[in-house]
């Protein structure tokens, strides 16, 4: 079984923080190839490092989705539905 301390938790959330940022900065919305890189490795990231209820796998899948193909403001808001609800529950 995964766990996962509050530090890596709250480190994941940091990193999701600075990705919005700089997806923010491209209001174009035509993002760099390493930027998409980068969200796809976060959700893997978090992947990884939780153990996922099937709600959450759903979330994460539907973020690799939309990650791949470059939608990463959309990635990113299903990616933090899943930190938010890891971030309130260990609270």
């Amino acid at each position: 079984m995964k766990s996962i301390y509050p530090e890596t938790l709250n480190q994941l959330a940091d990193r999701w923080t600075v990705l919005c940022k700089e997806i923010n900065c491209n209001p174009d919305a035509h993002y760099p190839g390493l930027l998409c890189l980068e969200v796809h490795l976060l959700i893997r990231r978090t992947e990884r490092l939780i153990n996922l209820d099937p709600f959450e796998a759903d979330a994460i899948l539907t973020a690799k989705i939309l990650a791949e193909n470059c939608d990463l403001k959309m990635a990113l808001f299903k990616l933090y539905e899943v930190l938010q609800k890891r971030l309130e529950g260990s609270m």
